[in-house]
């Protein structure tokens, strides 16, 4: 089972192209140029008859929805010059040190400098991670570890949370339910953690980001009104209907405040209209902790997120009605460089659908981003580069022809390296120089069985790869690691493979940050679930290298019945300990020979914690 629902991001958007650029970027089509860019709004009262215009536009179905978009070639397409002896850089860096000493993984984040949300995270010391509802401390330096402490952060919803220092973000939220709460947790005593501010909002929650000591929080919130469908409703609307609004709680003062989520001359509009959703931006300074430092908004729907240490891109897709079923993804720019402030810089188009976050990469300035085009009759993949052009992000190169009939599947850019993986049938591999912006190109293809649903590069010109094996005609099999040498971006080769049992897969293959490789040691922990006749969870160890391939070394359960185990989500290491954690507890053993495990089940939280 590909599990396909899971691995593509379904993002619902804005559909402009652009104009007025450079001529490799031309964007006209069918005798039409589209705009580009964001307008923003003088008033509030602006803002109330921008959203009754559209609406009632909707009302009468001659909604101005449609766009135009560029299906030009762009120079740079995938041929393949003669083969140069390129090196790709390395992945972020994966070990951080305490002062100490004593080092301990970070989330497996997709930019060093950039850190993401998770489930648990750790300062060297303690670990933090969620279950059922709690928020748990754990004592991960102790001869035995153990639990130390918890807080209620409520139930039965979705939390992640970023760590700066002695203070936690707890983003919770309700899938479907469009409401996000944000909760300011004092962690400098792990033991008696408490709940000192609260924000909660109307609103999806997209995914975050913290540069430095600063957090961004990214969410799509609907109009409020609940019946638009009549005109009398819209033409009653008021400003509360259309821009949100947050209550802000402080638990040490007691005071309680309500206002808008974002200031009416913080909110932008499309050139182009593309819909009533709103798209949000919070900014929060982590040493101050909440309430908010900034906030900026477009009238958009949904998002993809991803985040250099700089910039803050946020990307939404749809289908063009007027030219078939042409997609074109639109991507904004905001400047995340300065602590506590975030700011819109510009805008642009992409011909296809990103698959996720690792679709997008920027390297000195320039954004790579890769797509898949579903045209009428067949699938295209491309890696577009963006530049920056008066507040537009034009098109100055394009790698195109990228697995013809395939659609991407995984995706990695490293340095001046790009990696993309495609599927229908076979896997081809292709390797990418991306060190001339203007004219990307492939430079080898490797074909194997099954497909890569997730790229970590390694160290020594390593790139590893978890997926699903196939078979000759592409039916898939089981979970895949496949470790490649792509020290010679002209001739690929993979050096092992080690596959699993027909009915397994993994949570690394559409959730990143559940994959764990520790440096030092070599090791690569993963999640796997296996489906088949006697079902069955654990998390599975291997020895990665260029001399030992692919050798497993361990496997972890979570038992707390003889006869069940528990899906292990995440892993991490403090010294030379290898944790795992479950919804049930945490398990702690040797990094290096996988013995002397403990399985410490979570203890039942005080009932009197207090919760938001």
């Amino acid at each position: 089972m590909r599990r396909r629902a899971a691995l593509v991001v379904v993002v619902v958007g804005l559909i402009v192209g652009l104009a007025g650029v450079p001529a490799e970027a031309a964007a006209s089509t069918n005798g039409k140029t589209a705009k580009v860019g964001l307008k923003r709004f003088n008033s509030c009262g602006q803002i109330v008859r921008f959203g009754e215009k559209h609406a009632l536009d909707e009302l009468d179905n001659e909604s101005g929805t449609r766009g135009v978009l560029d299906q030009e070639q762009a120079p740079g397409g995938s041929v393949q010059p003669e083969a140069k002896q390129k090196q790709p850089q390395s992945g972020p860096q994966e070990v951080a040190q305490q002062p100490d000493g004593t080092p301990f993984s970070k989330t497996n984040n997709q930019e060093e400098g950039v850190d993401e949300p998770d489930l648990a995270k750790s300062d060297g010391r303690t670990i933090f991670t969620f279950a059922g509802g709690y928020l748990y401390a754990v004592d991960a330096r102790a001869e035995r570890p153990r639990v130390i402490g918890s807080v209620k952060v409520g139930d039965p919803r979705e939390h992640e949370l970023l760590l700066d220092g002695d203070r936690a973000l707890v983003i919770s939220h309700d899938p479907g339910a469009e409401r996000t709460r944000l909760a300011e947790v004092d962690v400098s005593d792990p033991s008696r953690m408490r709940i000192t501010r609260t924000l909660r909002s109307p609103g999806e929650y997209i995914s975050a980001r913290m540069t430095g000591h600063t957090a961004r929080i990214v969410l799509s919130t609907p109009p409020r009104a609940e019946d638009f469908e009549r005109e009398a409703a819209v033409k009653k609307s008021r400003l509360r209907d259309w821009v949100p609004y947050a209550a802000v709680a402080d638990r040490e003062t007691g005071e309680r405040t309500k206002q808008r989520l974002v200031s009416c001359r913080a909110i932008r509009r499309p050139a182009q209209y593309s819909g009533l959703g709103m798209l949000t931006v919070l900014t929060v300074d982590m040493e101050q902790g909440l309430p908010l430092v900034d906030a900026d908004a477009v009238f958009s729907e949904g998002g993809t997120v991803y985040a250099s240490t700089k910039n803050l891109y946020v990307a939404t897709e749809r289908y063009d009605e007027e030219d078939g079923d042409a997609g074109v993804t639109t991507i904004h720019k905001l400047r995340a460089s300065e602590p506590g402030e975030t700011s819109y810089r510009a805008s642009g188009d992409v011909l296809g659908s990103l698959l996720s976050q690792f679709s997008l990469s920027e390297h000195e300035g320039k954004l790579r981003a890769a797509t898949t085009h579903y045209g009428e009759r067949d699938q295209e993949s491309y890696v577009t580069v963006l530049a920056e052009h008066a507040r537009k992000l034009v098109r100055i190169g394009r790698a195109a022809r990228l697995g013809e009939g395939h659609s991407i599947e995984s995706v990695r850019f490293v340095g001046e390296a790009g990696f993309v993986t495609t599927f229908r049938r076979t896997d081809p591999l292709y390797t990418l120089d991306l060190s001339k912006p203007r004219r990307p190109t492939v430079l080898g293809e490797l074909r194997i069985f099954g497909y890569s649903a997730y790229l970590h590069p390694l160290d020594d010109g390593l790139l590893l790869s978890v997926g699903l094996d196939a078979t000759p005609d592409g039916s898939t099999l089981g979970t895949q690691l496949s470790l490649y040498d792509v020290s010679d971006l002209g001739s690929p080769r993979r050096l092992a493979r080690h596959t699993l049992s027909r009915d397994t897969g993994s949570e690394v293959e559409f959730d990143h940050r559940a994959f764990l490789h520790w440096p030092p040691t070599g090791l690569a922990v993963l999640p796997v679930s296996d489906y088949g006749d006697n079902p069955s969870s654990s998390a599975l160890g291997f020895e990665i290298g260029r001399s030992s391939g692919i050798r497993k070394v361990g496997t972890i359960f979570h038992r707390v019945a003889p006869a069940k185990t528990y899906p292990i989500n995440r892993s991490l290491v403090v010294g030379d300990r290898l944790f795992t954690f479950s919804g049930q507890g945490f398990d702690s053993r040797d990094v290096e020979t996988f013995g002397s495990s403990a399985f410490v089940p979570f203890a039942k939280p005080d009932p009197e914690d207090e919760g938001f």
